[in-house]
């Protein structure tokens, strides 16, 4: 008996011992996994913020001025008038095209990340809006080339520049395609933030999911400057009705910091 007792006691040390190590070699196969796909993401926040990065460059660095500098422009010319305006002073600088790591960030976001919700479709529109801005810079700077070369006298020229109707027709391009890099570019820049927002609480829900994967380094939330806020950061009421789609999901706390709506 003692010996049966013993074989026993053996059989089930054996048994609840191999139970104990693959639970223990499965929590560590979990932990794994948690932490490949929480690098994943952290790479994907990681281009994400580089696209937002490049666009309040872009936007800093030339596109509040050129919108500030045209609207200016065209309150000028509606003062100015007839004769006089052969005096207004175009804006004729080329802009740079501004770069993004597009193909990098679309294998992360839609192929390995496999991004779904508010934050695929964040996604999807940052990088369609980097190409329609894009598009409309490089639209903006062949007009400047034919205005440059045009043989068109300097107030025909005035007049495609601020989009004045004249004998020969109203041409408004030079017009709509500033409107046109103004708008895309705050396209880049708010729903790069909210995919930045979507992709921190993803991670964060993510490492929450196992006790173990709960000691792993959360990264730190993107911390923004007021005057960025203020000065760079399109105001959320542009963008109302699609973030009306996505009742459940969270307003990044940067939108709602903004001092002004009137603000772009």
């Amino acid at each position: 008996m003692n010996l049966i007792g013993v074989a026993i006691s053996s059989a089930f040390a054996a048994y609840f011992g191999a139970w104990g190590a693959q639970k223990l070699i499965l929590r560590a196969q979990e932990v794994s996994e948690i932490r490949a796909t929480s690098n994943l993401i952290s790479s994907s926040q990681i281009f994400g913020y580089t696209i937002l990065n490049a666009a309040l460059i872009f936007k800093k660095q030339h596109g509040v001025e050129l919108k500030e500098k045209y609207e200016q422009d065209l309150r000028s010319g509606s003062n100015i008038g007839g004769a006089n305006i052969v005096h207004l002073r175009m804006d004729l600088r080329t802009l740079p095209l501004p770069r993004f790591p597009l193909n990098q960030a679309e294998t992360l976001f839609f192929e390995k990340v496999q991004l779904s919700g508010r934050a695929a479709a964040a996604a999807a529109t940052v990088l369609q809006s980097i190409e329609l801005l894009r598009e409309a810079v490089e639209l903006r700077n062949s007009l400047i080339e034919e205005i440059r070369h045009s043989s068109l006298s300097e107030p025909e020229k005035i007049a495609i520049y601020l989009a004045l109707p004249t004998p020969k027709g109203h041409d408004e391009r030079y017009k709509n395609v500033v409107d046109a890099i103004s708008s895309y570019c705050d396209d880049v820049i708010f729903f790069a933030l909210i995919l930045d927002f979507d992709l921190q609480k993803k991670n964060n829900d993510l490492l929450l999911i196992s006790r173990k994967a709960q000691k792993l380094t959360r990264p730190a939330a993107t911390k923004w400057r007021h005057e960025i806020i203020d000065r760079l950061v399109p105001s959320p009421d542009y963008y109302r009705e699609w973030l009306d789609g996505y009742p459940d999901d969270e307003i990044p706390p940067i939108l709602t910091l903004r001092k002004s709506s009137d603000a772009t």
